[in-house]
């Protein structure tokens, strides 16, 4: 008398009942257990009481033996926390009823970052199923991207420069155990900065951007942007957005000291030496550099009595200062006959 598991009430059909040494067959009883049941066993005692003519009891074992099956797992959805996830599983047999978790142990692998993880059933001895090891992938999804904060980069007006600026600080911070998994800086780069040279790079590994930038405008301030689409494996994609101005260099005032203030006829310019700095009014600071003579070689004529020299300085500063020109009146004094 043996049943498979059916997830459904079961009953053994009793068929008939005799008496050793008694011919009769139609003897009367009544049911007393174990005709009804449900779960896998392999013992269960249906018990019967003889009723009317007959007395005593008689006892009979049947059994419901499990279920083989190789059962189907469903995940639920499960988003990227940081945390390795263990999202619920419903396991069904094979006409589709829910297996009780009792009846298997469930193991999770590869399932904290992003990406295709998976859980895999084994069976419990005893119980309603024999199940056969089975597994399935899942799909953990990224998280949505973190807010990122606008960077910023300021060029100089009229100065070929190539400018850096590390994305990488720019990506916000996160709490752990998060973390962003690979990092791809360059899926998209957009540039707009209107008129003028530009060329935006970026290193897809290392975030370093560079602009190498020649504006001719004079304006300052805020003039374009810089947009990088950034990836990575664990959240969706991060727009970060550089606000790119401009600013013009700073003219420095003042002149020369030179070593003297005379020549004679017949001496170069470059006779006299030029010293000293140049100051810069808008941050009230002096302005660090080198003089030099236009034409150092250049031997003025006695003329009047004096010559205006044309001078340059050139700032050791160059991104900030612009290089400035002027004279200074030296004179020129008749050689000895």
């Amino acid at each position: 008398y043996e049943f498979q598991y059916n997830a459904a009430e079961q009953s053994p059909r009793i068929t008939g009942v005799t008496l050793e040494d008694w011919s009769e067959t139609r003897i009367t009883y009544d049911i007393k257990s174990g005709d009804k049941a449900t779960d896998a066993n392999d013992s269960i005692p249906l018990t019967i009481e003889g009723t009317g003519n007959y007395t005593g009891t008689a006892m009979v074992e049947w059994k419901i033996t499990p279920k083989t099956v190789t059962p189907t797992i469903e995940v639920e959805p499960c988003t990227y926390t940081g945390d390795a996830l263990e999202p619920t599983v419903t396991v069904k047999d094979d006409i589709g009823n829910i297996i009780d978790q009792k009846e298997y142990e469930i193991f999770y692998s590869n399932n904290t970052n992003a990406g295709i993880a998976t859980v895999t059933i084994k069976d419990v001895e005893g119980g309603n199923y024999v199940l056969s090891g089975a597994s399935k992938t899942f799909e953990i999804t990224k998280a949505a991207a973190p807010a990122a904060e606008a960077g910023s980069l300021t060029i100089t007006n009229g100065l070929h420069k190539t400018y850096s600026l590390d994305l990488s600080a720019l990506l916000p911070k996160l709490t752990a155990p998060c973390n962003y998994g690979t990092i791809t800086y360059d899926k998209k780069v957009d540039t707009h900065l209107g008129i003028g040279t530009f060329i935006t790079l970026v290193d897809g590994k290392t975030g370093e951007l560079t602009l190498d930038a020649n504006r001719s405008g004079t304006d300052e301030g805020q003039f374009g942007t810089i947009t990088v689409t950034i990836s990575t494996s664990n959240y969706q994609d991060i727009t970060l957005t550089i606000n790119v101005s401009a600013k013009n260099r700073i003219t420095p005032t003042g002149t020369p000291t030179l070593s003297k203030n005379a020549i004679t006829y017949g001496d170069a310019l470059n006779t006299i030496a030029l010293s000293g700095k140049l100051h810069d009014n808008v941050n009230n600071v002096d302005v660090d550099g080198t003089f030099e003579w236009v034409d150092g070689t250049h031997i003025p004529v006695v003329g009047n009595g004096t010559y205006a020299a044309e001078w340059i300085f050139e700032p050791t500063d160059t991104e900030k200062y612009l290089t400035v020109s002027g004279r200074s009146n030296i004179t020129v004094e008749k050689a000895q006959q």
